[in-house]
C-alpha cells in the first residue's frame, strides 16, 4: 500500500486525497465502534476515537503520529506489511531523499500555481528539478539520478577543497570515461543547477526601482544602524568567547562575491539533510571537541566509569598532593552524588530533615566508611568507601559532551574563554529549623574552574572533578543575570562532576551606569520591546527606521553573465 503521501505538505491535494482513501480504509477494513475509529493524527495519537470528519479534520491539522507506519488499529495486516516495510526501509537507508528535498523547497509552488493561467519562475525551475531528479545518471542506474549525483559530488568539492577548474576537468574525466553518464559538462552548468535548490530573496527585500538607472535596496529585520553596529563590535571585541563559537564571524578570503558564496553554502547545507546517513557531510562530522566516548569501552550509566578525556592524552596531568580539607571536599561530594550510596543515606534519615542536613554533610564519609563494612555493601562500594588516595593528577583542560573545558588560569593566556560553567541543581528549601518539609526548585549556579583534578582510588577507580569557584548572581528587570566575581559563594561545596555542567561564558560590563545606552527609550517601551516575540503573527522582514541603500543599476550584459565568473563558489567550507 502506497503511503508516500503521508510525507507530503497537508495543504497539498494529494495528502487531503490521500487521506479520504485512508478513511475508506479504516471504515471498510478496520474496526470501528459505530460511527467511530481511533483517531491516528499527532495529537490523539489512536488514543481517542472520534467520528470520520473529525478525523478528517485532525490528519489534515496535525497529520499522522510519527512511526504509526503499519495501519494495525485501522484493519491492515501487521504481517505482511511487515516484510514490505523492512525492505523499504533498508532501501530508504541507502538512497538520498531528493523528493523531499524538492518538495520542502517548493512547498507552495503547486498551490500557487492552480491559481495563475501559468508557471511562475519558481514553478518552472520546481519542474526542471523534478525532471532532473527523475533522470537516470546512467542507463540502468538506481542507486543515483542525475540531481543526487551532483549535490553528492558537489558536497565532495566543498569537503575537500577542489577548485574550480578541478571540478570542471573531473567532470570532463567522467564524461570520457563513461560517455552515457548523464551529467553537466563544466563547474558553471553544476553550479547553476545547484543555485536553483536556494530559498532565494524574499520579495519584500527586492531591489525597487526609484528612476535615473538607480534601485533602492530595503534594510531587511536583522539590519544594524551605525550605532547598532558600533555597540555590536564593541561587545565582540571585548568579550572571550568559547573555541570554535566564533570561527566564522568573517571570511578568510573576503574577494569574490561572498553573498553568492553565503547563499550556495545555505543551499547545499539545506540539501545534506536529505542525504542518507552513511554520508560524511558536516552535519555528522565529528566535533573539534569530540570525546572519544563512544569508542571507548564505557558504560555511561555506570557512576564509577570515567567518561570524557583530558587535553593532552593518557601521559597527560601534573601530580600533587591533596591536602586534607580538599580530599575530604571532594570524597563527600562523590559520596553524595552516588545513587548507591544514597541507598543507605535514605534509610537513616529519621527526624528531623532539617538537622540531618546540616550535619550529614560533615560526617558522610566516616559514616559510610564504618557502614561499608556490613555484608550487604558491594565490594565496589567497599573500595569506594576508603576515599581517594593523597596523590593525583591536575589537567589544564577537559573534553566532555561536546565542550572544550580550560582552568582560569589557562583562559588568562589565551583569546577564547571555556572555564565559564552553569550548574542546574535541584536545592531544598527550609522555612526554619524546625520545618520538615523543605521545598523543593531547581536552582541555577554560575561559575568557573579553578582547578582540575582526577582523584586515583587506589587503582579500583578514579574520578575527575572541577574545583570551582562560585559567584552571587542577581537578574534585572529585562531578563539579565549578573555575576559578580568579587562575591564567592559555596566555598565548602567546590566540586562538581564534568558529567553535570554545561559551559557557558561571561561578557564584563564596561559601563557603570547600563551595558547599553538605550537612547531616549522610556523603561515601558524597553520592556515591551524585550517581552515581545518577533514570530507572534506574521514577521515583518523589512526595517522601516533604517533608510535603504541606493544603488545604481548594473547594465544589462553584467545580469546576463550571472555564472561566468566562478571564484565567489571558492570559499565555501562545509
Amino acid at each position: 500500500m502506497d503511503k508516500a503521501w503521508t510525507k507530503l505538505p497537508r495543504h497539498w491535494k494529494t495528502y487531503r486525497k490521500g487521506v479520504r482513501s485512508f478513511l475508506d480504509f479504516a471504515y471498510t477494513k478496520g474496526r470501528s465502534q459505530g460511527r467511530e475509529i481511533s483517531c491516528p493524527c499527532a495529537h490523539c495519537a489512536n488514543c481517542k476515537w472520534a467520528r470520520r470528519h473529525v478525523v478528517h479534520d485532525h490528519l489534515i491539522a496535525a497529520g499522522f503520529v510519527e512511526g504509526y507506519d503499519v495501519w494495525v488499529n485501522h484493519g491492515e495486516d501487521i504481517s505482511s506489511s511487515m516484510t514490505i516495510n523492512k525492505d523499504t526501509k533498508e532501501q530508504d537507508n541507502s538512497l538520498d531523499d531528493i523528493d523531499g528535498l524538492l518538495y520542502d523547497t517548493f512547498r507552495n509552488v503547486v498551490e500557487e500555481e492552480e491559481n495563475n493561467e501559468g508557471p511562475n519562475e519558481d514553478a518552472s525551475k520546481f519542474y526542471k528539478l523534478i525532471n532532473e531528479a527523475k533522470q537516470e545518471l546512467y542507463p540502468g542506474c538506481e542507486s543515483f539520478s542525475t540531481l543526487s549525483f551532483i549535490i553528492r559530488l558537489y558536497l565532495l568539492k566543498c569537503l575537500h577543497g577542489w577548485s574550480n577548474a578541478s571540478f570542471t576537468s573531473l567532470l570532463e574525466l567522467l564524461k570520457e570515461a563513461i560517455p552515457d553518464l548523464n551529467i553537466p559538462e563544466s563547474f558553471n552548468k553544476t553550479k547553476a543547477m545547484i543555485g536553483d535548490l536556494d530559498m532565494g530573496i524574499r520579495k519584500k527585500l527586492h531591489p525597487k526601482e526609484i528612476g535615473g538607472g538607480r534601485a533602492v535596496i530595503a534594510k531587511s529585520c536583522f539590519s544594524m544602524s551605525a550605532h547598532e553596529k558600533t555597540i555590536f563590535c564593541g561587545v565582540l571585541k571585548a568579550a572571550k568567547l568559547p573555541d570554535g563559537t566564533a570561527s566564522n564571524i568573517s571570511k578568510a578570503h573576503p574577494e569574490g562575491s561572498i553573498a553568492e558564496a553565503y547563499l550556495a553554502e545555505e543551499a547545499l547545507t539545506f540539501c545534506l539533510r536529505y542525504l542518507h546517513d552513511n554520508v560524511d557531510t558536516r552535519l555528522n562530522r565529528k566535533s573539534q571537541n569530540y570525546d572519544n566516548s563512544d569508542l571507548c569501552d564505557v558504560d555511561l550509566s555506570d557512576y564509577f566509569s570515567c567518561i570524557g578525556r583530558s587535553l593532552g592524552g593518557k601521559k597527560n596531568g601534573k601530580p600533587f598532593f591533596l591536602d586534607s580539607t580538599t580530599k575530604a571536599q571532594a570524597h563527600r561530594y562523590l559520596l553524595f552524588n552516588c545513587d548507591e550510596v544514597n541507598t543507605f543515606i535514605s534509610s537513616q534519615t529519621k527526624g528531623y530533615r532539617w538537622v540531618k542536613a546540616k550535619t550529614q554533610s560533615h560526617d558522610i564519609s566516616e559514616w559510610f566508611k564504618t557502614r561499608a563494612l556490613k555484608d550487604d555493601v558491594s565490594i565496589q562500594l567497599q573500595d569506594f568507601s576508603r576515599g581517594p588516595c593523597d596523590t593525583t593528577k591536575m589537567f589544564s583542560g577537559y573534553l566532555i559532551n561536546g565542550y572544550r573545558f580550560h582552568t582560569m588560569k589557562r583562559d588568562a593566556r589565551r583569546k577564547t574563554q571555556n572555564s565559564g560553567v552553569t550548574l542546574v541543581s535541584l536545592t531544598p528549601s527550609f522555612a526554619s529549623s524546625k520545618d520538615e518539609n523543605p521545598k523543593i526548585e531547581a536552582v541555577t549556579y554560575y561559575g568557573a574552574i579553578g582547578d582540575i583534578i582526577e582523584l586515583d582510588y587506589y587503582s579500583q577507580f578514579r574520578f575527575v572533578l572541577f574545583k570551582c569557584d562560585w559567584f552571587e548572581v542577581e537578574e534585572d528587570k529585562y531578563g539579565l543575570t549578573y555575576v559578580y566575581f568579587n562575591k564567592k559563594s559555596y566555598q565548602n561545596d567546590p566540586f562538581v562532576l564534568p558529567s553535570q555542567v554545561h559551559q557557558c561564558f561571561y561578557v564584563m560590563k564596561t559601563d557603570p551606569r547600563d551595558l547599553y545606552s538605550m537612547g531616549d527609550l522610556s523603561d515601558s517601551m524597553v520592556q515591551e520591546s524585550y517581552q515581545s516575540d518577533p514570530f507572534d503573527g506574521e514577521l515583518n522582514w523589512v526595517r522601516e527606521d533604517i533608510p535603504g541603500t541606493i544603488v545604481d543599476k548594473p547594465p544589462p550584459f553584467m545580469q546576463e553573465t550571472r555564472y561566468e565568473d566562478d571564484s565567489d563558489f571558492d570559499n565555501i567550507v562545509l
